[in-house]
């Protein structure tokens, strides 16, 4: 299962900050993404664990618990290889360093115009 099967491609953002999580939902509807959320990385791997099919993971790289933004897309990569992540955030360092290379990483604070030109590099319209 690597890719969702309806007409529109499916989007798990992961972040712990209730409004960013809402309002980066409600930007990626307006691109026409169906979007599902996480309060944190042990729900999100817990919804990819079940079977949940998603074309695009994103997760903040700082979050409470022993599951970051790391651990979680690194997880997800493995269980669903040709998935697509990116990582939020709003630091730099180590964290942001030991990220592989063709992880795309989404710069905080960013514009409806920033996500959009991500979702467009990445491949992903509103019609698959």
């Amino acid at each position: 299962m690597a890719f969702s099967r309806s007409n529109i491609w499916r989007v798990l953002i992961v972040d712990d900050d209730d409004t960013l999580r809402l309002l980066l939902g409600e930007m990626l509807q307006i691109l026409g993404l169906e979007v599902t959320a996480a309060g944190d990385g042990a729900e999100a791997l817990a919804q990819l664990a079940a079977g949940e099919s998603f074309d695009l993971l994103i997760t903040d790289i700082r979050m409470p618990g022993h599951i970051d933004g790391p651990v979680l897309a690194n997880s997800a990569r493995a269980l669903y290889p040709a998935m697509r992540v990116v990582v939020m955030t709003g630091y730099g360092g180590e964290r942001v360093a030991a990220l592989p290379d063709d992880m795309p990483i989404l710069k905080k604070p960013f514009r409806l115009k920033d996500l959009q030109e991500l979702i467009s590099d990445l491949g992903l319209a509103s019609t698959p």
